[in-house]
């Protein structure tokens, strides 16, 4: 039986299929892998307690300008992580009953609508917010060319308490290339597990001396029993 015969034209067509799906994998990969930010900073965070919470917080310097010591910028597409190490901090987080995430935004001073802009806030890679910027009432930075006077401090619902902490942040917005958001500083906010009331550890002890108060009575009525 002769060979089949196959066209050079399917010969040429089946790379050429590889080759485009290939490149648009690549390109579909580029397009929903944030980049990381060049404007950023991770310095050692701060402690303050106050009413039963521990705040740890950054004060972000990866741009001069526009926050209160500066502020890390995230353009559209891009992505910046903030690692907190709680033992290296001196805290134990089995002695907080959970935290909240805190960052200080703002947009950028430039023209474009606010509702093109939004973000994803990850910790140690859980999503805790995910939508437009607007929905946490974020504008323009204000006033123009900074420093910027209208930052919003968001804060997530409680989460649970990890002793290695990384909160990520996406810059996830339809905005042009040159468009961006900034974070003046990163909190994270512990609330520690509450003391119990003084009439609790009262009764806690007295337990204890009761029940070795009768221990020793039935010991005594037990010696006065035998002939």
């Amino acid at each position: 039986m002769p060979s089949p015969v196959i066209s050079p034209h399917l010969r040429q067509a089946a790379p050429s299929r590889w080759w485009r799906r290939a490149l648009f994998l690549a390109v579909a990969f580029a397009l929903v892998t944030p980049t990381v930010g060049q404007f950023l900073s991770n310095p050692t965070p701060t402690l303050t307690t106050s009413g039963g919470v521990t705040t740890a917080r950054k004060e972000l310097t990866g741009s001069s300008g526009y926050g209160f010591l500066g502020a890390d910028i995230l353009y559209s597409g891009q992505a910046g992580s903030w690692v907190f190490d709680l033992p290296g901090l001196g805290l134990e987080p089995s002695h907080f009953s959970f935290l909240t995430v805190s960052p200080r935004l703002t947009l950028d001073d430039h023209g474009a609508p606010t509702s093109i802009y939004s973000l994803e806030i990850l910790l140690n890679g859980v999503t805790v917010f995910s939508g437009p910027t607007d929905h946490l009432g974020i504008l323009h930075g204000s006033p123009w060319g900074g420093p910027f006077t209208n930052w919003v401090d968001f804060d997530s619902s409680p989460l649970a308490v990890p002793g290695l902490i990384t909160v990520t942040i996406r810059n996830t917005s339809s905005a042009g290339g040159g468009d961006w958001m900034a974070i003046d500083a990163l909190a994270l906010k512990f609330t520690a597990v509450p003391e119990p009331p003084l009439l609790a550890l009262f009764v806690a002890g007295l337990v204890p001396l009761a029940w070795r108060w009768r221990w020793r009575r039935s010991r005594r009525d037990l010696a006065g029993a035998r002939p």
